[in-house]
């Protein structure tokens, strides 16, 4: 197992309601690593899925004369579901969040600053 499959396994236990996350190359789309626990869920469709997102936002930051680094996070909700998109080191990664709708959003999003860190020299960023 590695460093960041094991940090991930670690961030899964901490976080409830969880039910995936992913560390994610926003240019590429292509995941780092990740979790989930419906073994279902295609992870690497969600990956690109969410890193044409964060580009649109940062086409769209640009377009509106704001600074595009200085997205932080992005937050979405679908009816069973919250969503966190968390943009770390270096800018060009994203650690991804879903949690139930029952999960507390504030929890989930301090769990991820905590692991934050330890994901972004896992990775080497």
């Amino acid at each position: 197992m590695s460093e960041l499959d094991e940090i991930l396994r670690e961030f899964e236990q901490d976080v409830d309601n969880f039910i995936s996350t992913d560390v994610v190359d926003i240019e590429s789309g292509m995941s780092m690593g990740g979790r989930s626990i419906d073994p279902e869920f295609d992870g690497s469709v969600a990956s690109a899925a969410f890193s044409d997102v964060i580009k649109s936002y940062r086409k769209a930051f640009d377009l509106l004369e704001m600074d595009p680094d200085s997205i932080q996070e992005l937050m979405g909700r679908a009816e069973d579901v919250f969503v966190i998109t968390r943009i770390i080191g270096d800018r060009t990664y994203y650690h991804g969040l879903a949690i139930t709708k029952d999960g507390n959003q504030a929890l989930a999003r301090k769990m991820m600053q905590k692991y934050e860190d330890q994901i972004v020299e896992a990775v080497g960023i």
